[in-house]
């Protein structure tokens, strides 16, 4: 959470499980969709299944923590990475990089045409009870279906925080992540 920020300056749904879930809904699929709480019927990466356009990269794409601040440089670093092929969605290469001890920023790049996608929130800080010793975020290249688990950086009013730590699934269509479940444990 970004100091100088008070919990009671917070807006409801960065606090409550329901009401972040229903945000998070809102900014990925629409307005009127449907609020998607808890875990999806089929978590299973080949229920989403894609053919990759090309051979699957051998590691993630972990980029230096301040080569995003350098438009100029991140491009040349995205291009470099997504040359080493698809690791989600078929042809998308998902570029990481770190904001902070155990958070995680990402963009999304097309390994064919170099193009950048943002993600819906801002960052992915771990949690100890929800990460454990998993990744972040899981993908595959054969799937469009991405998992993260942690803390969502979200935005207020040009203000990042951090929302309750879970498990949210997207998949990718239309060149988006779209949401298609949020698991929050009632503890949070």
């Amino acid at each position: 959470m970004r100091s100088g920020i008070l919990p009671s300056d917070l807006p409801r749904w960065l606090t409550d499980a329901t009401a972040f879930c229903t945000e998070l809904t809102h900014r990925t699929n629409g307005k009127t969709s449907a609020v998607l709480i808890g875990t999806p019927k089929t978590i299973r990466f080949e229920d989403y299944e894609v053919r990759p356009v090309a051979p699957q990269r051998s590691s993630e794409a972990i980029i230096g923590k301040y080569d995003w601040t350098d438009k100029a440089n991140f491009g040349r670093v995205v291009k470099s990475e997504t040359a080493k092929g698809p690791d989600f969605a078929g042809r998308y290469a998902i570029i990481e990089w770190s904001c902070g001890s155990w958070c995680t920023n990402s963009v999304i790049a097309d390994v064919l045409n170099g193009k950048m996608y943002d993600t819906p929130f801002g960052g992915v800080v771990g949690c100890r009870a929800i990460t454990g010793d998993l990744p972040t975020m899981q993908r595959s290249a054969n799937s469009s279906l991405l998992i993260v688990r942690g803390s969502l950086e979200m935005s207020f009013n040009n203000s990042p925080s951090e929302g309750p730590c879970g498990i949210f699934y997207f998949r990718w269509t239309a060149a988006r992540l779209r949401l298609i479940g949020c698991d929050i444990p009632k503890a949070n």
